[in-house]
């Protein structure tokens, strides 16, 4: 929660949406976050309900931005990418 505290966003974290919960949701800007571990997310199985997480975020407007764990000194970047590209609610 800290990263999100630098970045300056309101981020809500365990976000229960539809039959699923969501790491991380940052309402403003409607992009959902989740943070993925090789070891929960790395089989086939995974892989599927993974794709079927997006799709059902997707189709509600949200953006899916997909943290791995393996690249946690990744993330500061990743973040402020996506949050360039999405305009913020107060801006249309």
């Amino acid at each position: 929660m800290e990263l999100f505290d630098v970045l300056g966003v309101a981020v809500k974290a365990q976000v229960p949406f539809g039959t699923l919960v969501v790491d991380f949701v940052m309402q403003e800007r409607l992009l959902a976050i989740e943070v993925f571990g090789d070891y929960w997310h790395g089989t086939a199985t995974a892989k599927e309900r993974d794709a079927r997480r997006k799709r059902i975020l997707e189709s509600e407007g949200y953006t899916l931005l997909v943290l791995h764990v393996s690249g946690m000194h990744l993330w500061w970047q990743q973040i402020q990418s996506a949050l360039k590209l999405l305009p913020s609610a107060n801006t249309g």
